[in-house]
């Protein structure tokens, strides 16, 4: 069993969310679980699928290898037919060989036989030779009609040996054609098996990923909804925030009991931590203030750097100490140099519209509005 998709863990943020970011995660839970339930479905119908597979390709497997037997015992059978066919060719010629005489010594005692027994008395000697050729038929008749009658016995033999294999060939003929169709068949069963299996591999993976998009979703919706809570706040509270005065440098009294303070007057527009449309993350706020509007110092510090960068303008890097630094960027003039010691309210220079803060403890950006 897969594991569930961690929907639990949003219902914290679920509970501290609006009404219409409720119904829009609610919504998407319930895809998500549907999603998740049709993928573990689908991949239990695949596994089925799979094993099936291998079932169909088991049988397919002892089936060629009943083929194989089966073109083997053709191939012992033709070879016996052909020594079969052999020996039958050399009893015919021998049987030709043994026929030859006899046709001729037939042919001559139906000759003799045709003249009447009263020619034989009338011609001399013929009474003798009468009797020799009687003497040497009742000696070779017997040996030849003996021998032809074996050379017949082993045709027939022959004959009947040639009719079975013959008959065990059709056999197997027929058997080996079953055998193809069933190949084929099974082959065919094992290609649409094959194909079902990946349909139903890619739609379990297809409802998985849903499964897992619709839950990142849910987590979205929700952590939207917190930001944009969070951002509220944050600019509710900049917006509260009084311009800073500007103090002349001589006022130390005033100075000294400054905390932090935003550089310039004018309306926040951007909050810390807020994406842009590019994905970057806002390390600081940005005031929109009017052109030439005076730029001051947010806190006590030295200044570490002074001057045009990159497209930022003209910026002040302040050191406070103790890891503390602070960087205002979008000044269109500067009043103050490198190295020049500031205290909170003095003045940096002017704005040339959009102001920058940046406060930085160890290198590490920190929420101005904690700290005003």
């Amino acid at each position: 069993m897969r594991q569930a998709l961690p929907i639990l863990a949003l219902l914290p943020l679920l509970a501290a969310a609006g009404p219409a970011a409720q119904r829009t995660v609610a919504d998407a839970q319930n895809d998500a679980v549907a999603a998740e339930e049709r993928s573990e479905a689908l991949r239990v119908k695949a596994e089925e699928a799979e094993r099936a597979v291998r079932g169909t390709a088991a049988r397919r497997n002892a089936l060629e290898r009943d083929i194989a037997a089966q073109e083997a015992r053709i191939a012992e059978a033709r070879a016996a037919l052909a020594i079969i066919g052999g020996r039958l060719a050399e009893e015919e010629r021998a049987l030709a060989i043994a026929r030859a005489p006899l046709m001729r010594l037939t042919g001559a005692l139906e000759r003799f036989s045709r003249q009447p027994p009263a020619f034989a008395l009338l011609r001399p000697g013929s009474t003798k030779d009468l009797v020799h050729v009687r003497a040497i038929l009742d000696s070779t008749v017997p040996r030849i009609e003996a021998r032809t009658a074996e050379t017949r016995a082993a045709i027939r033999r022959v004959e009947k040996l040639r009719a079975a294999e013959r008959a065990e060939l059709d056999d197997l003929a027929g058997a080996r054609a079953a055998l193809a169709e069933r190949r084929q068949a099974l082959a065919e069963a094992e290609v649409a098996e094959r194909r079902a299996l990946a349909a139903l591999q890619s739609g379990a993976v297809r409802e998985r990923s849903r499964a897992l998009a619709l839950g990142e979703e849910a987590r979205d919706i929700v952590a939207n909804e917190e930001r944009n809570r969070a951002a509220g706040e944050v600019l509710a509270v900049l917006q509260d925030l009084p311009p800073p005065p500007v103090k002349p440098r001589g006022d130390t009294a005033e100075r000294s009991s400054a905390a932090y303070r935003l550089p310039v007057a004018g309306k926040v527009v951007n909050g810390f931590g807020e994406e842009s449309a590019s994905g970057y993350r806002q390390r600081g706020i940005t005031i929109a203030a009017s052109p030439g509007a005076s730029v001051v110092a947010p806190a006590a510090g030295t200044v570490r750097y002074a001057g045009r960068y990159r497209s930022f303008g003209d910026i002040v890097i302040i050191d406070h100490g103790a890891g503390w630094t602070s960087l205002v960027t979008g000044l269109g003039r500067l009043s103050v140099a490198k190295d020049a010691v500031v205290r909170a309210g003095e003045p940096l220079g002017s704005a040339g519209g959009r102001v920058t803060l940046e406060l930085r403890r160890k290198g590490k950006p920190v929420d101005v509005a904690a700290m005003l």
